[in-house]
């Protein structure tokens, strides 16, 4: 099991808003092989309920408890945002580590 290759690190990614970030980091964890596409949309659900940003430019989305028969195999996706994305509050986020984790890993 491999948690992070050249397959789930993006540089330079531009997103218009958080929801669009947080689909892309859920297609990279997806074409992976680590998620099922059902986990992107429990991606955004866990979004809705409380922020993933977790301070100093960094964001951590991930799926709900109910997401984790979505996931096939634990991985991290690794996206850099230069410019930022607003994740709320006035917090901007230039790094996202998508996380899937299903707990027998």
């Amino acid at each position: 099991m491999t948690l992070l290759d050249a397959r789930t690190i993006r540089l330079n990614a531009r997103y218009r808003d958080k929801a669009e970030a947080i689909r892309d980091v859920g297609r990279i964890l997806c074409e992976a092989g680590k998620v099922s596409t059902e986990y992107i949309e429990k991606m955004i659900e866990r979004e809705a309920v409380a922020t993933t940003y977790v301070g100093n430019g960094v964001a951590v989305p991930h799926g709900t408890k109910d997401a984790l028969v979505f996931v096939k195999e634990t991985g991290i996706a690794v996206v850099q945002v230069p410019a930022g994305v607003d994740f709320g509050g006035g917090n901007r986020a230039r790094l996202l580590v998508g996380i899937a984790a299903n707990g027998s890993d």
